[in-house]
């Protein structure tokens, strides 16, 4: 763990990109408190988004400047609306520094309590996840450091020549730009942009968007923070999973893009302080922001604010407006809810054809159960949120809350528990990947959750309050509540914190271990010395299923295969299957192909039990058999190899 005081500048810069290029817009539109930080966390990765399209399209490099141009730009377009929205009064300075006391504390607990998870998960921050994903992500990363080009539409590191595609590269230009900034290596970033993401975005997210819905006294914002910590699915899964780094990014910025729309289409019920508009262009920001992290975020959204729609639009009828006034309303969520199902009905993914073995029922009980994916249960928190379910049907309030979480768990059932067609229509927008759907399950039990844990400390308190003087003394009255409050705390932070989360942590230590299934620690220690051996401009072969390809993160030298499986060229395809056995012949493909060094990690393979993944790369097995090449270098039974064929 002390390692992770040597990536401290590293944490230090992910926290300040995310957050404050887009500050000066927030505050110029007027957004204050809670409000201003989600803001500008929203408007940061909307300008970190907007400059990584509109940099290379201008042949800029990719940096901090991008960013600066755009957060500057953004400011001046926010200027009007701070003029436009001078009517509206500020809450007090007292009441405002009292409530932002509460938030920070909040923010700070929940960041605290999923920190220390992750990082006792990853261990060293220079681990990297050795999963499928994890080697493009971070070779992604280390591509745009190369090129000086994020560019979504740029990102041909799996299929090389077929620039024009949409591939989402927020994750990778962020983590781009923090190793840019302070220096650090790619795993190094690419931990730190984790780590940020979920104790910093996430905790902000949730409660910004979940406030509205239980806090009636700054002690609830507290209770909130405890649960945001402590469910399984979010953010932990999606470090472990895949490993699905631009998911987390989009699925902890969907409560941003919620809590923006919520009090926007209800502004009279919420009283919010914010500018109606200043709402509606941090609603876009945040929806624009999220869906390029991960275009399934706006699926997401969708999930959750149909039934925010349909509450809404039946306000909307019974509110005394002209029809004229009616009909606009009306119209435009039916335009919305129309556009959403039109999108949904055209969006084609491939890689969905995984199946999760599940009845529908064990579907539906490992979605109820709050640890979804992982072989054990989280009743407490689920007779948490089965409390607040109870609570706001009896209160009759937000009870579109309860249709957007059964939303949720219906596409999480449908992606567990069915498969073909219907299955593919319903969830295909997130490759039928039940993990992916897990994960937006806490954004609508939180909510639920915290209402239950905000009434027990209630009526815990109050009753306290109460208690007949005749049994206790004057002074013991006096501090029981306080008690009492303390009591509610421990039993919600111990009780939410279970084997769910010990599991999923223990999961994701796993996949960071520095001898895990791609990469031994010999290979490692190879690939960090080649930069003293490999030229800047050479080109690396090797079979990547044993983790060859990772010399492109890890070293910062091009490698000829950066993603285990991958549309590559036939010629790429010849040397990968024939190499070793042609001899001095291989002398031509080489050449045409540029590949001056090689590297042989062996014969253990990253298994996914797909032999004919395999098979395409036969000829990159003991490379030292060929007469073309000289061993330059060993670590154990890793090797480097130079190609002569001059």
């Amino acid at each position: 763990m002390s390692d992770w005081f040597q990536a401290f500048p590293a944490v230090v810069a992910a926290l300040a990109l995310v957050t404050l290029p887009g500050l000066p817009v927030a505050w110029l539109l007027r957004l204050r408190g809670l409000t201003l930080v989600a803001g500008s966390v929203a408007a940061s990765i909307a300008s970190i988004a907007l400059a990584s399209i509109g940099a290379p399209a201008l042949g800029v490099s990719w940096g901090i400047l991008p960013i600066a141009a755009v957060a500057v730009a953004l400011a001046l377009a926010g200027l009007p609306f701070y003029f436009i929205t001078s009517h509206v009064k500020p809450p007090s300075t007292l009441l405002t520094l009292r409530s932002s006391l509460w938030v920070a504390v909040a923010v700070i607990l929940a960041g605290l309590l999923i920190g220390v998870e992750i990082v006792q998960a990853i261990g060293s921050p220079e681990n990297i996840s050795q999963t499928y994903d994890g080697v493009f992500h971070v070779n992604a990363v280390a591509e745009i450091l190369l090129t000086g080009d994020p560019s979504p539409f740029h990102m041909d590191l799996s299929s090389p020549g077929t620039n024009g595609a949409f591939y989402p590269t927020l994750w990778h230009s962020a983590v781009a730009l923090v190793a840019q900034i302070v220096g650090a290596s790619v795993p190094v970033a690419t931990n730190a942009v984790a780590l940020v993401t979920s104790s910093w975005i996430w905790p902000v997210g949730i409660l910004f968007f979940s406030r509205p819905f239980f806090v009636k006294r700054p002690a609830h914002l507290i209770l909130g923070a405890v649960l945001a910590a402590n469910f399984t699915a979010f953010p932990y899964l999606l470090l472990a999973w895949g490993v699905l780094y631009p998911n987390l990014l989009s699925t902890a910025l969907i409560p941003f893009a919620l809590g923006f729309i919520y009090p926007a289409l209800r502004h009279r019920q919420t009283h919010s302080q914010a500018p109606l508009v200043s709402l509606w262009i941090a609603a876009v920001g945040a929806v624009g922001a999220a869906t390029l992290a991960h275009p399934n975020a706006l699926f997401g959204i969708a999930a959750f604010t149909v039934p925010m729609l349909l509450v809404t639009a039946n306000d909307v009828r019974k509110l005394s407006l002209s029809r004229l006034q009616k009909s606009l309303r009306l119209g435009t969520i039916i335009a919305v809810i129309t556009l959403y199902v039109i999108i949904w009905s055209r969006v084609r993914t491939g890689d969905n054809k995984r199946e999760f073995g599940n009845s529908v029922g064990q579907a539906f009980v490992n979605g109820i159960s709050n640890a979804q994916m992982l072989d054990t249960r989280a009743w407490f928190l689920t007779v948490l949120v089965a409390g607040g379910v109870a609570v706001l049907l009896v209160t009759r309030r937000h009870r579109w809350l309860i249709l957007s979480y059964g939303v949720a768990l219906g596409l999480f059932v449908v992606a567990s528990g069915l498969s073909g067609s219907v299955r593919d229509a319903i969830t295909g927008a997130w490759y039928n990947d039940a993990h992916r759907l897990a994960a937006l399950l806490p954004i609508g039990a939180i909510p639920l959750a915290a209402v239950a844990c905000a009434k027990l400390l209630d009526y815990v308190t109050a009753g306290l309050k109460n208690v007949d003087p005749e049994r206790v003394s004057e002074r013991a009255r006096k501090y029981l509540p306080a008690v009492g409050a303390v009591v509610v705390f421990a039993l919600i932070l111990t009780g939410a914190r279970g084997q769910g989360l010990a599991l999923q942590t223990r999961w994701i230590q796993d996949l960071h271990n520095p001898a895990g299934m791609l990469l031994s620690e010999d290979e490692r220690t190879l690939l960090e010395r080649l930069p003293d051996e490999v030229p800047a401009d050479a080109l690396i072969a090797g079979d990547p299923w044993t983790g060859t390809g990772l010399a492109l993160a890890i070293a910062q030298r091009e490698v000829l295969f950066a993603h285990l499986n991958g549309n590559y060229s036939i010629s790429s395809g010849e040397l990968a299957a024939e190499f070793s056995m042609l001899g001095e012949a291989a002398c031509p493909l080489v050449r045409e192909l540029g590949v001056s060094y090689m590297l042989d990690f062996g014969d253990e393979r990253y298994s996914i039990g797909e032999d004919e993944l395999y098979k395409k790369y036969s000829g990159l097995s003991d490379i030292a058999q060929s007469p073309v090449v000289t061993e330059i270098d060993r670590e154990g039974d890793a090797a480097l190899y130079r190609v002569d064929c001059d």
